[in-house]
């Protein structure tokens, strides 16, 4: 996110979370990885209690949206893409593999979940589908690029790709999935500059949730909020569902007043 101009702790090494390495992931792991591609033992300085998860929503959309996503392969190593979302609901709570594969996204031309890459490299623009009647105030989104060009024998081959042991790469965002027609929160609307899945010479994502922009109501001006609030809960179209979100960033500053109340 500090790449697309968001006020997060820069991380040059964004363009290194697979994993700890393909022989560290499938020798010493047996094939484990972190959700956000940390090592699956630590540190896992991208998920929830990291250095470099913020818990900033990055983008915001509406229930049952299909929704655009761009990843920028500077250098192709075959294999597939696939998207996940977990309805976390809590910034500093950890989201699960298995909340992950509950929402595994469907490719909204209807050819499943896979993106297959083939040999091309560049901009890959994905129309997804949002999983039917999820809200959240706070969803993991994952990015996984199984790679596609490792020797092996499985899956009734041999050869270049056949193996399940195929070098990974990972990345996350936080986004958020309102009811349909509810205003977008204008203290954390998204950035005009097009955000982007982009990737580096190993192929690892340093952001995503390009999208659709869902339409929104005239920006209100946030109200900063004093450190001795702490009783902070969402209003209006955000009641039961922001109550979090405005408990975690009202005392910060970050409180909206078409969004939260504070006593």
């Amino acid at each position: 996110m500090w790449r697309l101009g968001f006020k997060t702790p820069v991380n040059y090494d964004d363009i290194e979370l697979y994993c700890g390495g393909m022989a560290h992931q499938w020798t010493f792991n047996h094939g484990k990885c972190g959700i956000c591609g940390d090592p699956h033992e630590g540190p896992r300085a991208n998920e929830a209690g990291g250095k470099y998860a913020t818990g900033i929503i990055s983008r915001y959309y509406h229930k049952d949206q299909i929704i655009t996503v761009d990843v920028d392969l500077t250098t192709n190593h075959l294999g597939w893409f696939e998207f996940r979302l977990c309805p976390n609901n809590n910034v500093k709570k950890p989201a699960t593999h298995e909340c992950l594969n509950k929402y595994l996204l469907r490719l909204a031309n209807g050819n499943g979940t896979r993106l297959y890459i083939g040999q091309k490299k560049g901009h890959f623009f994905t129309k997804l589908k949002l999983p039917a009647g999820l809200t959240c105030s706070q969803c993991v989104f994952q990015w996984k690029y199984h790679t596609g060009n490792t020797w092996g024998e499985g899956n009734k081959c041999v050869g270049m790709g056949c193996s399940d042991a195929q070098e990974e790469f990972y990345g996350c965002a936080d986004i958020a999935i309102l009811n349909k027609g509810a205003p977008i929160p204008s203290t954390i609307r998204p950035r005009t500059r097009r955000p982007h899945v982009s990737t580096s010479r190993s192929g690892h994502m340093k952001h995503s949730t390009s999208h659709r922009r869902p339409s929104t109501q005239s920006p209100r001006r946030s109200t900063s909020v004093p450190q001795k609030f702490k009783n902070c809960h969402a209003i209006g179209a955000w009641a039961g569902i922001y109550d979090n979100w405005c408990k975690d960033f009202c005392p910060k500053g970050s409180c909206p007043k078409n969004m939260c109340r504070c006593a």
